[in-house]
């Protein structure tokens, strides 16, 4: 401490070395020397003016010594008067705080590097004291908790963040860190924000220290939210993925036998047809079972193709005006004769609850066939006697279809699986009732696209009901009569003087049409592709050319194109094994008049070839 005596004239009596120090002096030198001489500060020198006036004075800031030095100090002024010695005077106490201001400004520009270091951090920092008093907070922990730094500066707890079920674990770790039994810790937690909104997070918590003695916490907190939902969303899926490997698994077992049972079938009967001693009536038996059998594959065909067209979005939704009342004649004609060839216990019944609306709407009218196509096979299969009825609704603004049977129902539990991919219902867990497993699950997509909805009421051992509700739009009525299908007796017109010229690749597939205009007497010819095609109508007259698709060397398509540029008027069928409706577009885009779908059907190739005759 420095201390130094001034005559009431300012003049310095004596200083001790402390002092001397301070101002750089020799003791020597210094007697009788004015303070002010010394210490330059007008604050400082007035100070020192009322002290000499008999009051007690304090000075604390900077002073300029020797016209040089810059110090801090803290300054105590006392008055004296010794009257039996008449010696009056000033005692001045100085206290160099430099140092120590300066460890505050160093201090204070410590703690302002580091929470501007803090605030640029990716992650949330929270520093406590050892009870859990915040005591900093980065602007990212503040901006997610929802709390400003007024919030945090007035003893705000840690532990409030807290959920319930994390709040006294956390508490302990406190206590782990105050008794200095841990020095580190991390772990996640659940916690709240300001408005209650719960997320997850890990907290990594530091001690720190001050020569060895516990200060404060230090907190790093990660939100693994996201993170935690995104692993949730990955082991959901791997499930899902595990318990779609293994429909696939028994999808594919299912197909090969749904598909080896029509094959056997068909391949078996072909080889008895052989036998030269059958009988006309078993011979014929045997070519309907065949039939049978092979549409059947068709439709285990159809069933794939059309679950990958539409999980691949290739399907495109085409509305047209369209009769209720036609599209379920024709389902009822086709579904009643079908019925009939596998089970005459099970009557197929319709019931109109539409109304008007029965004549004619705007729908996706062939999506809308496919799909009560489907849910009516689906009866079909489960039903062993009673009824199915099919009918419409309008409720509201939706058109409600349904299929109804009285079949063996299903549990509540199957209910929620029913459209999934691959999915059978089995009636004992061992007897399956065959199928692909995919017609419900193509009705769902199906009406999903068309914007409607499918679901599904049933019992077990009293039956089910189907339905499924799409947007109405309503168009002009029209008068048509129920079940007034008209059925065009199919003749073998006499083509004799056509020619007619088929462009087939697949030898099989040409004896097959040979076999089939045989009786109609018309002049085939054949090529094997595209090329050949043109070169052929170049040379030859023609009246109609069955063009195959897809041939090597050169397709249908581009064939047609070709042709259709030297001859704009011969009629062009394509027959198509691509049996999409954008591939017969396609067909149609080329120049082709007309399509039939492989496999082809006799009536309506005949139908076809003689329409487009009679154009022509």
């Amino acid at each position: 401490m420095a201390i130094v005596s001034l005559f009431p004239d300012g003049k310095i009596q004596l200083a001790n070395k402390a002092f001397l120090k301070i101002v750089g002096q020799e003791s020597n030198k210094i007697e009788s020397v004015l303070i002010s001489d010394i210490i330059q500060h007008e604050q400082f020198n007035l100070k020192l003016k009322e002290a000499l006036k008999g009051t007690k004075q304090y000075y604390e800031g900077e002073i300029k010594v020797n016209n040089d030095k810059l110090l801090l100090i803290k300054a105590y002024f006392n008055y004296y008067d010794l009257q039996e010695l008449n010696i009056q005077g000033v005692f001045v106490t100085i206290e160099d705080i430099s140092q120590q201001l300066q460890a505050i400004k160093d201090a204070e520009l410590s703690k302002m590097q580091f929470e501007e270091l803090a605030n640029q951090l990716p992650e949330m920092l929270i520093e406590t004291d050892l009870e859990g008093n915040i005591l900093f907070a980065n602007k990212l922990a503040l901006d997610k908790f929802g709390f400003t730094l007024e919030d945090v500066e007035t003893n705000f707890s840690i532990f409030n963040l807290l959920a319930d079920e994390d709040r006294k674990l956390i508490i302990k770790r406190f206590k782990d860190f105050k008794e200095q039994k841990k020095n580190q810790s991390s772990r996640e937690y659940n916690v709240l924000t300001r408005d209650g909104k719960r997320f997850r997070i890990i907290i990594s918590v530091n001690v720190v220290y001050l020569n060895g003695i516990p200060q404060k916490l230090r907190g790093i907190l990660i939100d693994v939210s996201e993170r935690r939902k995104y692993e949730e969303e990955i082991i959901k899926a791997k499930e899902k993925a595990i318990e779609a490997d293994k429909l696939k698994s028994k999808f594919l077992k299912n197909l090969s036998h749904e598909i080896r049972t029509p094959m056997n079938g068909i391949l078996g009967f072909s080889e008895l047809i052989k036998n030269e001693e059958m009988s006309e009536k078993e011979r014929k038996s045997y070519i309907d079972f065949i039939i049978n059998a092979s549409n059947q594959l068709l439709n285990i065909i159809d069933d794939v193709v059309n679950i990958s067209r539409i999980e691949s979005g290739e399907i495109k939704i085409t509305e047209n005006e369209a009769s209720l009342q036609q599209l379920f004649n024709k389902l009822m004609v086709f579904f009643h004769g079908y019925l009939m060839n596998r089970n005459d216990k099970v009557s197929l019944r319709l019931k109109n609850k539409a109304g008007e609306i029965f004549d004619k709407v705007l729908i996706a009218e062939k999506q809308v066939q496919h799909i009560l196509s489907n849910l009516l096979y689906n009866a079909i299969r489960f039903t062993k006697e009673g009824y199915i009825e099919i009918g419409v609704e309008k409720i509201n603004n939706q058109l409600r279809f349904y299929v109804k049977d009285t079949g063996i129902g299903i549990s509540n539990k199957e209910q929620q699986k029913i459209f999934d991919r691959f999915y059978q219902v089995n009636s004992d867990g061992t007897k399956s009732y065959g199928g692909t497993g995919l017609g419900l699950t193509i009705a769902k997509a199906l009406v999903e696209l068309l914007g409607g909805s499918i679901s599904v009421k049933s019992e077990l051992n009293v039956g089910s009901e189907f339905y499924f509700t799409i947007p109405y739009k309503a168009v002009k009525p029209s008068n048509v009569s129920v079940f007034n299908i008209p059925e065009r007796k199919i003749m073998y017109p006499d083509w004799s003087n056509y020619t007619l010229l088929v462009v087939e690749d697949d030898l099989n597939n040409y004896l097959f049409l040979e076999q089939l205009l045989k009786k109609t007497k018309a002049n085939l010819h054949h090529v094997v592709n595209g090329e050949e095609a043109v070169d052929y109508v170049k040379n030859h007259s023609v009246d109609l050319i069955l063009m195959d698709i897809m041939m090597p060397i050169m397709n249908g398509y581009e064939a047609t194109k070709q042709i259709r540029k030297f001859n704009k008027d011969i009629p062009i069928l394509a027959q198509t094994a691509n049996a999409m409706v954008e591939d017969k577009q396609k067909s149609l885009n080329a120049g082709c008049n007309d399509y039939v779908s492989k496999p082809v059907n006799k009536k309506v190739l005949l139908n076809k070839i003689e329409s487009l005759l009679n154009i022509s």
